[in-house]
């Protein structure tokens, strides 16, 4: 089993494709990401396109490189950058970021 990413949604480094946490909210992160938020979470997630969902739960849940995506899908790298990108900005408009 591949592990799991720790990180958010909500930035990328290219450099390392770490993603990382950028929610302006008292408490800490756990608070925050409590069961009725990972539903709502899940509920945006779904409204996605099915490749868009398909590479947000490969990339984040699953532990994917984009490249061993890219690679798994037999499509170029920039590809899965792009639909990942702009998954991230769509999560990230649905958030109010």
């Amino acid at each position: 089993m591949r592990r799991q990413r720790s990180e958010s949604i909500f930035g990328f480094d290219e450099n390392t494709e770490s993603v990382h946490i950028e929610i302006a909210c008292p408490g800490t992160e756990e608070e925050y990401l409590s069961l009725e938020n990972q539903t709502e979470v899940s509920r945006m997630i779904s409204e996605l396109t099915e490749v868009q969902q398909r590479r947000i739960r490969m990339y984040f849940y699953e532990g994917y490189t984009m490249r061993e995506i890219a690679e798994k899908e037999a499509v170029g790298l920039s590809k899965v950058e792009k639909s990942i990108s702009q998954s991230i900005k769509k999560l990230r408009k649905q958030f109010d970021l």
